[in-house]
């Protein structure tokens, strides 16, 4: 350990007072209201992320400057609504609705910091209010966006809960989820333009027969999403957990998921997943085990393990989708190969047994594109059967080491290289083709009577695009 230099404890003392004496000499008098001095803001108008009634919103900050060369003191800063007010402030650390004689040093600034808390439901969509600084006559506008809710809590010492007989879900009112919504031998279904807040940990299990039916349309799709509004967490994964369905059926059209572990995961069940965009995930966009799943005009991008995730085999078709992932390793907390797509037919337990169930996978007019040096990971046991068939397919290749999809059986016609999205930043994800993109054009039309129209409604040509968009 390095030794210091002793100091004695009364010299210490000493100093102290000393400084404090002669700071303490300064005069008070030196902050002067001055009403002459315009202030200047980091922000005119504040806008605070859309929250839910009975809840708090993030905390913003404001930072107010002193332009000028004199020392000055701001006589009054509160809130126009004052205690009437949903929105809350706090100034140099202090909470309240009003402030006075406030300093502010020359050429320094103030921190004011604004929440908006709404503990009573209302009809207004939209919260304002204003906070004034009289003397200088400025004031900063506050507005937040109101989302009205439906909370869904477990009841008392359980985690879960329970939905047993069939139950619909409008969209009048967001549905946020506490803990695990069960839909055991029933069905729940959620109309077009309904949305699903999950919090922290929180998911669905569908299971026992039961089924999920996720009404979306191309105006009004269904969002799932976690509980944070603030955009930015929508680019984050594992905000909430999953939607998992066990020995259930999925019937999903038009839905958006985003920012969780898995979107779908599917155990011994069957699927009808139409015109559906995840995206976001710390572990598999759809993870599948030993399931039956028909999907159509998919875009499945960025995902720990694997945009789609099929372990155990099963049966699929997947026409006109879109399987994208090009997170780099380690960013914004994911670990792994961030595959577009693994396939195999088999899984292994927690004490690493070995089970096994044939694989029949389709995929027409596809997309496997992403970090991982290949867009298709095969893991093939001999102890099932496992065929597959990518027929015009557009995927990246680039280990051909690994497998060269150009000789494969498995792969018709395959086309290699970057099929140019118009933006695959984790962040905004835009997987549409741009102009010059090889994946224009070249996709077979055979399979446009499977999807004819694209994700965005676009009627497909005799020249389809590959992927999900026309």
């Amino acid at each position: 350990m390095p030794k210091f230099g002793y100091t004695n404890p009364l010299v210490f003392l000493i100093t102290i007072l000393i400084l404090t004496s002669a700071m303490s000499c300064r005069k008070d008098l030196d902050f002067e209201s001055n009403p002459n001095i315009a202030l200047q803001f980091s922000k005119d108008t504040i806008f605070l992320d859309t929250i839910f009634t009975q809840s708090n919103s993030e905390t913003y900050l404001l930072k107010v400057y002193n332009p000028s060369n004199d020392d000055i003191s701001l006589s009054n800063i509160y809130l126009n609504q004052r205690e009437n007010s949903n929105f809350r402030i706090n100034v140099d650390g202090m909470p309240g609705f009003e402030f006075s004689e406030v300093p502010l040093r020359a050429k320094d600034s103030l921190m004011v910091f604004v929440e908006v808390a709404m503990h009573q439901a209302n009809n207004r969509m939209i919260e304002e209010d204003e906070l004034i600084f009289s003397d200088s006559q400025q004031e900063v506008k506050l507005l937040a966006m109101i989302e009205d809710a439906i909370y869904h809590y477990p009841n008392e010492g359980e985690d879960f809960i329970q939905i047993n007989q069939d139950t619909e879900w409008d969209n009048n009112k967001s549905h946020v989820v506490y803990g695990t919504l069960k839909v055991d031998n029933a069905a729940l279904n959620i109309a077009a333009g309904a949305k699903l807040y999950f919090h922290n940990n929180s998911g669905m299990l569908v299971e026992n027969g039961g089924s999920l039916n996720l009404n979306g349309t191309i105006d009004n799709p269904v969002l799932m999403r976690g509980d944070r509004h603030d955009a930015r967490y929508d680019s984050l994964p594992k905000q909430w957990h999953e939607v998992k369905l066990k020995n259930a059926n999925l019937n999903a059209n038009y839905t958006i998921i985003k920012g969780g572990k898995n979107g779908f995961n599917l155990e011994n069940s069957s699927a009808n997943i139409e015109n559906t965009q995840i995206y976001n995930m710390s572990s598999s966009g759809i993870f599948a085990k030993d399931a039956n799943i028909i999907g159509k005009n998919l875009v499945i991008a960025d995902a720990g393990d694997a945009s789609l995730n099929i372990e155990k085999g099963g049966n699929y078709e997947f026409y006109f989708s879109t399987f994208a992932n090009v997170w780099k390793t380690g960013l914004v907390g994911i670990n792994g190969p961030n595959v577009p797509a693994y396939l195999s037919n088999y899984t292994e337990d927690e004490d690493g047994n070995e089970s096994y169930a044939a694989l029949n996978a389709i995929f027409g007019n596809c997309i496997f594109y992403g970090r991982y040096p290949n867009g298709v990971y095969l893991d093939e046991k001999e102890d099932a059967g496992f065929n597959t068939s990518f027929d015009h397919c557009f995927i990246k290749n680039e280990n051909t080491d690994e497998i060269d999809y150009a000789t494969h059986p498995s792969f018709i016609n395959p086309l290699t290289g970057n099929p140019m999205f118009v933006s695959s930043i984790f962040s905004q994800q835009d997987l549409r083709l741009q102009e010059e993109s090889p994946a224009k054009n070249v996709g077979n039309s055979a399979f446009n009577s499977q999807a004819p129209k694209d994700i965005k409604g676009v009627l497909r040509g005799q020249n389809p695009n590959i992927g999900a968009y026309e």
